[in-house]
């Protein structure tokens, strides 16, 4: 009896010690589930606030401002790197919930050996009550028949127990099968996608840098044209200054080309000062994409490209506004669209996480409301122990069948101790998650509220490449405008001294015999000398046009029998020419 009351010391202190680990694991089962809902519903709000922000970021397109555009690309690089992040400790939490799971099935499997002893006490049981019925039929008192239908009800209620216990199993078995699906859809189902906007980011990246190229090199060429335009402006002023006779309107000529030439030294730094900044930007964009991709580095091993497909989204993004062309922004809307799905992903991926932990914790339960009912069943037969000792003076036989029943209910009781002592490890194992999941619950939401400002300056951003652009296509236009009126210019210009020269041509044999005719007749100036008379005529006859030169002095010469010029014309002339000298 010494040895029995030992026992049944030590299978209460077990079943105490069993009842507390059950009484944490519900508390930390309550406070993980808990925690999951509100991971789940943050991510659920985050997803909303997502798709606000997308359209705030349409409606901000026509905006333009800039600097917030800038500020817009650096923290979307900051945003896609924490939801990389998130997808990582997704995927981390899928291992962690199958680790979790084989600790559960290998606890579930250490029960085997308490339920084997279980079946020896049934089939004692068993064996007591077919001895108590005859000791019954022989007349030994109304005990006998009670203890029989008491072990007879046991004996019904530990076969349904080990039916539920199986039951149980078989769930937890299915968990871990749940798990492991869940965990291979997070690591490939976001990975594909991002293998597609990587290429279609790639490609963009490298349209956009071909362009900025061509924007400089035509800078470059214009500037050059512009110069060559200049140098033949200012030999065509030197050749026009020689003649005397259009010099006012040479001035004005030489003044006009002076400003239109300035205006296209000018045009031409704005478009090489455009071009260098263009090339600044590109380096700028170059080294931040660079930078961007070594702080995403470090998650390359377990997203296998996922960080490049989001450093090239950024990159096109900085490179649309470079490029000023409005078909790489709605290119870009496509890569936004990306960006939301892979957080829908992230979304679904932590949903099915806690869901899958939820599934774990009722299971936890399952197994601590069985722990609880082993331990009532080892109270009762704690208390069938006792009512055997009582009736052990009834029979040795008997009394041997106790104290095998004593033996098993230690047994059952160190089991189920070392049972609680590895529930106790579970329990510790799911407190450190919950806690680890709060902290990454809180870093998404903090990343979501950046997820905001984000899109916000991208739709400026947005807004601000279609103004560049427009502002950008309109100069190039006015600039080849003026070109062009300017080639019209010096078309005409260019005729027009060719009819001169012409004129020149033709009108100077005729001033020479006009030279000769005024020597012929005698007729002297003013002052008496020939030479002024004939700089006279010189000078009013170059100012006529070819026609009245002709109509003047076009005739037969005396000397050739003809008449000459008239006295009238020679006195006209004279007398218009007198007060110029």
């Amino acid at each position: 009896m010494p040895d029995q009351m030992k026992a049944d010391v030590s299978a209460n202190h077990a079943v105490r010690r069993l009842r507390a680990m059950i009484d944490r694991l519900a508390g930390i089962d309550q406070l993980t589930e808990q925690a999951f809902l509100q991971v789940g519903e943050q991510v659920r709000d985050g997803q909303s606030r997502a798709l606000f922000l997308t359209g705030l970021a349409e409606q901000a397109l026509c905006s333009g401002e800039s600097e917030s555009a800038e500020q817009t690309v650096a923290r979307l690089q900051l945003l896609t790197e924490r939801s990389a992040m998130w997808l990582t400790e997704a995927c981390e939490q899928s291992r962690l919930i199958c680790t979790l799971l084989e600790s559960l099935e290998r606890n579930t499997n250490a029960l085997a050996p308490p339920l084997q002893g279980l079946a020896k006490v049934v089939k004692t049981l068993h064996a007591l009550r077919v001895a108590t019925r005859i000791e019954a039929a022989r007349g030994h008192g109304q005990g006998g028949t009670v203890l029989g239908q008491e072990l007879q009800q046991l004996g019904n209620q530990m076969q349904e127990k080990l039916g539920h216990i199986n039951e149980r199993c078989e769930v937890l078995a299915t968990l871990r099968i749940r798990a492991v699906s869940i965990e291979e859809q997070a690591q490939a189902g976001p990975l594909r996608e991002a293998e597609g906007e990587i290429r279609r980011a790639r490609l963009l990246l490298s349209q956009v840098a071909t362009h900025c190229v061509r924007t400089s090199d035509h800078a470059v060429r214009f500037r050059q044209s512009s110069a060559e335009l200049a140098g033949n402006f200012g030999e065509l002023v030197a050749a026009l200054q020689f003649q005397d006779i259009t010099r006012q309107r040479l001035q004005h000529i030489c003044k006009a080309l002076d400003d239109l030439s300035a205006g296209l030294d000018a045009g031409g730094e704005a478009a090489l000062s455009a071009g260098g900044i263009c090339q600044l930007q590109h380096d700028q964009l170059i080294w931040a994409v660079e930078e961007f991709g070594e702080a995403v580095g470090r998650l390359d091993q377990n997203l296998r490209g996922m960080s490049e497909g989001v450093r090239s989204l950024a990159g096109d993004a900085r490179e649309a506004l470079i490029a000023g062309s409005s078909e790489r922004c709605a290119q870009i809307a496509p890569s936004l669209q990306a960006v939301t799905a892979c957080l829908e992903n992230v979304r679904t991926t932590h949903l099915a996480a806690g869901q899958a932990v939820f599934a774990v914790c009722q299971a936890v339960r399952d197994v601590a409301s069985l722990a609880g009912e082993i331990e009532r069943l080892g109270e009762e037969m704690q208390l069938l122990a006792q009512n055997a000792a009582v009736s052990a003076a009834h029979g040795s036989a008997k009394a041997a069948g106790l104290t095998v029943i004593a033996g098993n209910i230690q047994t059952i009781a160190e089991d189920a101790g070392r049972y609680a002592a590895a529930m106790a490890d579970g329990c510790r194992l799911v407190s450190s998650q919950a806690e680890e999941l709060d902290a990454r619950d809180q870093e998404l939401s903090s990343s979501e509220t950046d997820l905001q400002k984000l899109l916000e300056e991208v739709g400026g951003l947005l807004g601000r490449l279609e103004s560049v652009s427009a502002s950008f296509d309109a100069q190039i236009a006015e600039i080849g405008r003026q070109v062009d009126e300017l080639g019209a210019g010096m078309q005409t210009t260019l005729a027009s001294l060719d009819v001169r020269r012409r004129f020149l041509a033709q009108t100077n044999p005729v001033l020479d015999e006009l030279k000769a005719l005024a020597l012929e007749y005698g007729v002297s100036g003013h002052d008496g000398k020939d030479g002024g008379l004939l700089l006279g005529l010189h000078d009013r006859y170059t100012m006529m046009s070819e026609r009245e030169v002709h109509q003047r002095f076009l005739r037969q010469s005396p000397s050739a029998g003809g008449g000459g010029i008239p006295s009238t014309v020679l006195e006209e002339d004279l007398g218009s020419n007198v007060e110029l000298f």
